[in-house]
């Protein structure tokens, strides 16, 4: 029997901030103003689908995302490190649009092995995401939501379409972005993208 994943991408604080001495990267920040409107948005949207799970990352723009998701289910959302957002280490007071540009400004292939310092590369982002995804997959057998990141959303977005890596930041996914993925045992599928309906 199929069944539908949904795959958002929650606002970020655009900057961090000290506080105490230490320095606070945006996706460790609570969910700004902006941010908790979108949040409220996506409830509003996605309260008549029948979730059975939420699942998000570790980091608190996505838990916090995935539990204002979740109040009209009255579940609880799964956390999986594994859906952490690609590192980019010294570089991690970056807008989402300067990461992109760190990345997609390696040349073919590079992209995927480029390394910011004390960052992580595409490649060994996607290989812990890939095998978060499809342990959910496992797991889970009815409807659910993924409340991910950029990079990992577009991670998990070529996989089903089965495109290439170096394709990643072709693959629109905005704040607030929605995502519907129809999976049906090991057939999967693209129903929309941002809103944008899919269906052959």
């Amino acid at each position: 029997m199929g069944r539908d994943i949904t795959v958002v991408r929650p606002q970020i604080p655009s900057v961090g901030f000290k506080t105490d001495g230490e320095y606070l990267t945006a996706q460790e920040l609570p969910l700004c103003p902006e941010g908790i409107h979108q949040a409220r948005a996506l409830r509003e949207e996605l309260q008549d689908v029948p979730l059975s799970t939420i699942y998000c990352s570790d980091l608190k723009p996505a838990i916090e995302t995935a539990a204002i998701i979740a109040e009209p289910h009255g579940i609880e959302p799964k956390i999986r490190a594994g859906l952490r957002e690609i590192s980019v280490g010294e570089w991690g007071e970056s807008k989402s649009a300067e990461v992109q540009q760190l990345y997609s400004g390696q040349s073919g292939h590079d992209m995927l092995h480029f390394r910011p310092p004390g960052g992580e590369n595409i490649f060994e982002c996607t290989t812990r995401v890939i095998p978060a995804f499809y342990d959910i997959l496992n797991s889970t057998f009815e409807n659910m939501a993924i409340v991910g990141h950029p990079v990992v959303n577009r991670i998990i977005l070529c996989q089903v379409l089965r495109v290439p890596l170096e394709n990643l930041f072709e693959l629109d996914q905005r704040y607030g972005s929605v995502n519907h993925i129809y999976c049906d045992g090991t057939n999967m599928r693209i129903k929309s993208m941002n809103g944008d309906d899919q269906s052959p």
